[in-house]
C-alpha cells in the first residue's frame, strides 16, 4: 500500500477533469467506478458542482455555524491516492473501505469526497478528490502530518493483513519513530530535484565540450597529414613534369650551341640569318652580317632566349595546372573531412541534447499524485479546452442520466443547483466613489 498526496489545488473541475477521465481525452475508459461521500449523488459531475459551492459559500456556512474569523481558503481541493502492491487485485469493495479509513484517520470522514478508482496501470489504485471546507461549519480541515498519517495508516493496514514484506522500509522507519528517533522523508524536494538536474545536465554538456576538447588535437593531426599529402602530391607531380621537360631541354641546348658554332663560324649562315629577319631589308642585313657582326650576334641570342623562354613558360604552365588539381582534391578531402567532424559534433550534440531532455521530463520518484495534479492544472490553464470539455460533460448529463445516476436527486434539486452556480457571488475590487475616492485628475 502507497500513499500518494497532491498539493492542495483550487479548481474541483480541473481536477474531476483529469481524475474522471482519460489523459488528453474526453473517454473514460481508465474509471473503473466513482463512489462519492457526504454527497447526495452518485454522479461525479453533480457531486463536483456540489463541492465547488461548499467551497465558495464557506463564508456563509460559517456564519450560519456561528463561527467568526479566519480568512478564506485559497486551495480547498485536497487529493491523494492508495496504490497496491501489483500482485494483489482488491475488490471495489476493499478499495472504497481503504479509501474512507484514510478518509477518518486524516479527520475528513464527515467532508465531501469522491473516490474514483482507476484501472491504466499493472497496479490497482484510487485516488481521492477531497473538499478541505467542511459542509456543515463551513471550517477548512488543517492537513498538517497527513503524510505522516497516511503512512501510519498504510502500515497498520499491511500489519493487520501480515503484510509488511511489501514495505519492509516503512516498517522500519516506523521503529525508528517510536523509538523516537525523528525520521524525515529521503527524497528530494522541488528544489533538490531541479538543483540535481541542473547539476546533471551541466555534467553531460562539460561531457560533451570536454570530448569535443580532447578530438580537436587528433582532428589537427588529420588537416595537417592531408595538407602534407598534398604538398607530397604536388611535389611529385612537379618532379614528373620536370622529368617529362628534362629531354626537351637538353636537345634545345644541343641544337642551340650548334646553330651559334655556325652562326659565328660562317658568313652564309649570317646572311641568312640577316635575311630572315622581316623588321630589317634584305641590303641592310647583309652589310650587318659583313661589317656588324657583334649586333647581329645579339640578335641570334635574343631569338634562342625567346625560344627558351617559351619553352619554361610552358613547363610552367603545367606544373601550375597540376598544383591546380592537387589543391582542389585537396581541398574536397579536406571539406569531406570538416563535415564529418562536424556530423560528429552534431551527433553527439543532439545525443546529449536528447539525455538532457529526458532528465527534464523525468518527475520525482515520490510524487506521482502531484505530477498528475499538475498536469491536471496544465490543463485548466487552457481556457478554450476547459470550457469544450464542460460543454460535453454538460451535453452528456440529460434529464436521463442524472436520474439513473442518483434516484434521490430530484429534478426540482437539479435546478437548484444550477440556479445556484448562475447566481453565485463573484468578488470583484469594488472602486471607491465616495470622498476622496474619485481618479485623481492632472493639471
Amino acid at each position: 500500500m502507497i500513499p500518494r498526496v497532491a498539493k492542495a489545488g483550487r479548481s474541483f473541475k480541473g481536477a474531476a477533469l483529469y481524475y474522471l477521465h482519460d489523459k488528453q481525452a474526453m473517454s473514460a475508459d481508465r474509471v473503473a467506478f466513482v463512489q462519492t461521500a457526504n454527497l447526495p449523488t452518485n454522479n461525479a459531475d453533480i457531486a463536483v458542482a456540489h463541492m465547488v459551492d461548499t467551497a465558495t459559500h464557506a463564508t456563509q456556512l460559517k456564519q450560519a455555524a456561528g463561527i467568526t474569523g479566519g480568512r478564506p481558503l485559497q486551495k480547498p481541493v485536497y487529493c491523494y491516492s492508495l496504490a497496491w502492491h501489483t500482485s494483489e487485485t482488491p475488490t471495489q469493495a476493499e478499495q472504497l473501505d481503504a479509501a474512507k479509513e484514510t478518509l477518518k484517520r486524516l479527520g475528513l470522514a464527515d467532508h465531501q469526497a469522491v473516490i474514483i478508482g482507476h484501472n491504466d496501470t499493472d497496479h490497482t489504485h484510487v485516488h481521492v478528490m477531497v473538499n478541505r471546507v467542511c459542509p456543515t461549519t463551513g471550517k477548512a480541515a488543517t492537513m498538517s502530518n497527513d503524510r505522516l498519517k497516511l503512512s501510519d495508516w498504510a502500515h497498520e493496514y499491511r500489519e493487520q493483513r501480515g503484510e509488511l514484506h511489501f514495505c519492509p522500509e516503512r516498517d522500519k522507519n516506523k521503529k525508528r519513530r517510536d523509538g523516537g528517533e525523528f525520521v524525515k522523508d529521503d527524497s528530494m524536494t522541488r528544489q533538490e530535484w531541479v538543483t540535481w538536474k541542473k547539476a546533471q545536465t551541466k555534467e553531460l554538456w562539460d561531457e560533451y565540450r570536454n570530448d569535443k576538447a580532447a578530438a580537436l588535437p587528433s582532428r589537427k593531426a588529420q588537416y595537417d597529414a592531408l595538407w602534407q599529402q598534398k604538398e607530397n602530391r604536388f611535389a611529385l607531380r612537379r618532379d614528373e613534369i620536370k622529368h617529362l621537360y628534362k629531354p626537351i631541354w637538353r636537345d634545345v641546348f644541343k641544337r642551340q650551341a650548334k646553330e651559334l658554332a655556325d652562326f659565328d663560324a660562317g658568313l652564309t649562315r649570317r646572311i641568312g640569318f640577316a635575311l630572315g629577319q622581316t623588321a630589317k631589308s634584305k641590303v641592310l642585313g647583309v652589310v650587318q652580317a659583313i661589317i656588324a657582326k657583334g649586333d647581329l650576334r645579339g640578335d641570334f641570342l635574343e631569338q634562342q632566349a625567346f625560344e627558351r623562354g617559351e619553352i619554361a613558360q610552358g613547363q610552367k604552365q603545367r606544373i601550375a595546372d597540376a598544383s591546380r588539381e592537387v589543391t582542389k582534391a585537396y581541398k574536397y578531402d579536406r571539406n569531406t573531412l570538416r563535415d564529418m567532424h562536424r556530423q560528429q559534433d552534431e551527433t553527439a550534440r543532439e545525443a546529449t541534447k536528447t539525455k538532457v531532455d529526458e532528465i527534464w521530463q523525468e518527475k520525482r520518484p515520490l510524487e506521482k499524485s502531484g505530477r498528475d495534479f499538475d498536469q491536471t492544472a496544465d490543463r485548466r490553464k487552457d481556457k478554450d479546452n476547459r470550457q469544450e470539455v464542460e460543454r460535453e460533460i454538460r451535453d452528456q448529463n440529460s434529464a436521463e442520466d442524472l436520474a439513473a445516476g442518483d434516484e434521490q436527486t430530484t429534478d426540482k434539486e437539479i435546478r437548484a443547483i444550477r440556479e445556484r452556480s448562475r447566481n453565485r457571488q463573484r468578488k470583484r475590487k469594488e472602486r471607491s466613489r465616495g470622498k476622496g475616492g474619485g481618479r485623481k485628475l492632472g493639471r
